[in-house]
């Protein structure tokens, strides 16, 4: 019927009316072409992860390359079916089951945060008491955290409303705690929100991981201008070392390890540093987050040191991320460096592309004091 109208209609010359029975025509085939939830849920469930064969992982082959391939186009296609199912039969009781793995998807394989985002306030505004609502308002948290703290759309005060808003309706789960310490770890650029949020952290939730891992990152705002204590015998040569023996020396402490890319990106830039530094009172200490020794961590730490013609003492802990000295400063990331004032107290804290600022402040001010020494004397 809708045919014959538009036959008639361009017959007659009457465009607008062919127009919309076109655009009522074409909704109607797309009506038409609407898949049932039992076809989407067929197929969805037809797509299987494949198994892994190591005997095919071998070399001069693509083997792995074509696995994670494989599982990447199922794992997003999942996803799109899940979305398809959501958006056309939001009623069905497999939606609140998939949902979850499809937010997954988009948030750690596509990075679409603010799809994330919008779907799960979507479902939260139509169905504040939906069967995943607690799903819902924990991954809009963490794309939140996401979302808002990139580029043009950095927000840190949305960012922290939405794991707020996880945290007020579920604040035994362990996981607002820890949304809250990676915000103030690693998103907040307000140094002192960072703190006031990890004293909040160890107040409100003293025996999770999160307030573990607060309590270490405090030790480093609590330490600045209170001494640092380090001793330890040089990998290398055998030597003893210790922020005591240095007094007087303004120390760079820095945090690394021979398999870390951004370490060793950044060695050149030290070694440059050290060379117009040391015959200022500058020394420089390497504190190695490389394996243990039954893995030749301390082998491979030797052979690097000694290759690249590295001339400052190393710390070898032998115990990687677990290491006590570096876990006990909150190190969760590296290259990390401390700097110590020429007293032995700790100066300043993961200084960054401010090192040299840093220093050359110590330094000033070291020579400031001792000339009003010697004007005194």
């Amino acid at each position: 019927m809708e045919a014959e109208l538009i036959v008639d209609a361009w017959k007659n010359r009457m465009w607008p009316l062919v127009v919309l029975l076109c655009l009522g025509l074409c909704t109607s085939l797309a009506r038409g072409q609407e898949r049932s939830a039992d076809e989407i849920l067929t197929e969805l469930n037809s797509l299987i992860m494949p198994p892994y064969d190591v005997n095919r992982d071998t070399p001069n082959t693509d083997y792995r390359e074509q696995f994670l391939k494989k599982r990447h186009e199922i794992t997003n296609r999942r996803a799109d079916l899940i979305g398809e199912l959501a958006k056309s039969h939001p009623d069905n009781p497999s939606v609140a089951d998939f949902l979850p793995e499809r937010w997954e998807t988009m948030f750690n394989l596509r990075e679409d945060y603010e799809g994330v985002l919008n779907e799960t306030q979507d479902l939260l505004k139509a169905q504040p008491d939906h069967s995943i609502a607690r799903y819902a308002w924990q991954w809009r948290a963490m794309s939140a955290m996401m979302y808002y703290t990139r580029g043009d759309s950095y927000d840190p005060q949305k960012m922290l409303a939405a794991i707020e808003d996880f945290i007020k309706r579920y604040h035994e789960d362990p996981q607002g705690s820890m949304m809250l310490y990676e915000a103030a770890s690693f998103h907040l650029r307000d140094a002192e929100k960072s703190v006031a949020i990890m004293r909040r952290i160890v107040a409100d939730w003293p025996k999770s991981g999160a307030a573990r891992e607060a309590r270490w990152k405090l030790r480093q705002a609590d330490g600045i201008g209170k001494p640092f204590e380090l001793e330890f015998t040089d990998a290398i040569n055998g030597s003893e070392v210790s922020i005591e023996l240095l007094q007087g020396k303004i120390v760079v402490i820095d945090f690394w390890a021979t398999w870390c890319p951004p370490c060793l990106e950044e060695l050149p830039r030290l070694k440059d540093l050290y060379a117009k530094w040391k015959s200022q009172g500058v020394e420089f200490i390497g504190v190695s987050l490389d394996a243990p020794e039954g893995d030749r961590g301390l082998e491979q730490l030797k052979k690097f040191v000694t290759e690249n013609d590295i001339t400052w003492p190393q710390y070898y802990q032998g115990q990687g991320w677990q290491s006590e000295f570096s876990s006990g400063w909150g190190i969760d990331s590296i290259p990390c460096v401390f700097v110590v004032d020429d007293k032995g107290n700790l100066a300043a804290c993961k200084v960054g592309d401010k090192l040299e600022e840093t220093v050359e402040a110590l330094i000033a001010r070291r020579e400031a004091k001792a000339a009003a020494v010697d004007a005194g004397g």
